[in-house]
């Protein structure tokens, strides 16, 4: 299961509001199930995060970094939608 950047913002906001739990809930009920996220989802999060915040966050998820084949991929997966996206999307679609 990959998790995206949105996935993680919310259940951050949740945690401070303390509203809704439903990213909470929604990882306990995949709790035994293994969980992912891309290197590209990291580098955005951090972005409004300490270092020391996004390395907790994603403790217990397990990295799939950028590579040459993930990159070829996200080539030809740009070429063959009928719009563009942003690098980072397309980054993590390809993962």
């Amino acid at each position: 299961m990959l998790f995206d950047t949105t996935f993680f913002i919310d259940l951050a906001d949740e945690l401070q509001s303390q509203d809704s739990p439903a990213c909470q809930a929604f990882l306990r009920g995949v709790r035994h199930q293994p969980k992912h996220v891309s290197v590209v989802t990291m580098g955005e999060y951090a972005v409004g995060a300490t270092a020391a915040e996004t390395l907790r966050v994603f403790r217990g998820y397990q990295r799939l970094a950028l590579g040459r084949d993930l990159a070829v991929f996200g080539g030809r997966l740009q070429a063959k939608i009928p719009f563009e996206m942003g690098e980072n999307d397309l980054w993590i679609a390809a993962t």
